[in-house]
């Protein structure tokens, strides 16, 4: 996870951006233990803030709402205080 938050830190090109929220997204929806690697890694909050920034970018949307979706599945099913987390932006 160090390497996507570097990439997130140290990139402004959008359709990188696009791609990395993609590709947590299918890692997310692969299994339990995959989604909570990511949900603990707290990296959900710069996805957050980059889907804050990009409102007006319907792909980067559309892959953020993905991401959201994917980390909120599976059984058991994430903590209250998680998906309130997740749902703040």
């Amino acid at each position: 996870m160090v390497l996507f938050e570097k990439i997130i830190k140290n990139n402004s090109n959008i359709d990188i951006l696009i791609h990395l929220i993609w590709l947590l997204s299918h890692i997310a929806s692969e299994s339990v233990d995959y989604r909570n690697i990511i949900i603990n890694s707290n990296i959900y909050p710069k996805i957050i803030g980059i889907l804050q920034q990009n409102v007006i970018n319907s792909e980067i949307l559309r892959q953020g709402c993905w991401l959201l979706g994917n980390l909120m599945r599976g059984r058991p099913a994430p903590t209250f205080l998680t998906v309130k987390l997740l749902m703040s932006f």
